[in-house]
């Protein structure tokens, strides 16, 4: 299933053409799943601070910005530029952006440090109704015959308008037949800390939580 529409496919280029190439992203991109916002002004005047601030500092330590944003202090600058227009957000110096050795200093004290990334999506309506309530969906439990044909339709349908009121119909018909109930809420506990002597993290491979529960085991007192 395309996400986006042609036309919205066409008007979007790759991030890494699109984006500047910085150590954190100055704007929103697309995974495909929705047509991303344009640049804030102040992602541009982010963005513009970490060109100017990498331009010379990269230039004092003999690099090109690009080789300098891979470095530890090029990480600082990219920091410290945020907090220029965000505000105090992050615990940095102006210091370890233009001193290598202060930010490699930093980068090693946490190297031990056990980092989890968690993410949201935010996906259009169509995209769970195509997977947890159409027939044929592979978390799909039944079906119901005006929702199938609906959703067919709403595929096919090009009016933005149109194509809405089917997908809030739609999702009128799942709360009138009372397709699904909340009866449990998905948690990831995990463990790590200085008390822990078994996290379970990095157990099972390709897996990012503690796991299995029984292996996490505390430290003797």
């Amino acid at each position: 299933m395309n996400l986006l529409t042609d036309d919205e496919r066409a008007a979007l280029l790759p991030a890494e053409l699109a984006a500047f190439d910085a150590p954190i992203p100055t704007q929103i991109v697309s995974s495909d799943e929705f047509v991303p916002t344009p640049q804030t002004a102040r992602q541009r005047e982010v963005e513009a601070r970490l060109k100017a601030l990498g331009d010379e500092l990269a230039r004092h330590q003999g690099m090109t910005r690009r080789q300098f944003f891979r470095t530890s202090a090029g990480m600082a600058a990219a920091f410290v530029a945020m907090n220029d227009v965000y505000g105090p957000l992050f615990s940095v110096s102006r210091a370890e952006a233009a001193t290598p050795e202060l930010a490699d200093e930093r980068a090693n004290k946490l190297a031990g440090q056990f980092i989890l990334d968690g993410h949201t999506h935010f996906l259009r309506d169509d995209t769970r109704i195509e997977t947890f309530v159409a027939s044929g969906g592979p978390y799909a439990y039944g079906a119901h015959p005006e929702i199938d044909g609906l959703f067919r339709a709403q595929a096919g349908e090009l009016d933005r308008t149109k194509r809405e009121a089917m997908l809030q119909r739609i999702q009128q018909l799942i709360h009138d037949h009372a397709m699904y109930a909340p009866i449990w809420e998905f948690g990831q506990p995990q463990g790590y800390g200085p008390r822990v002597a078994e996290s379970g993290l990095g157990l099972i491979s390709g897996y990012s939580f503690s796991a299995p529960y029984e292996d996490v085991t505390l430290k003797a007192r």
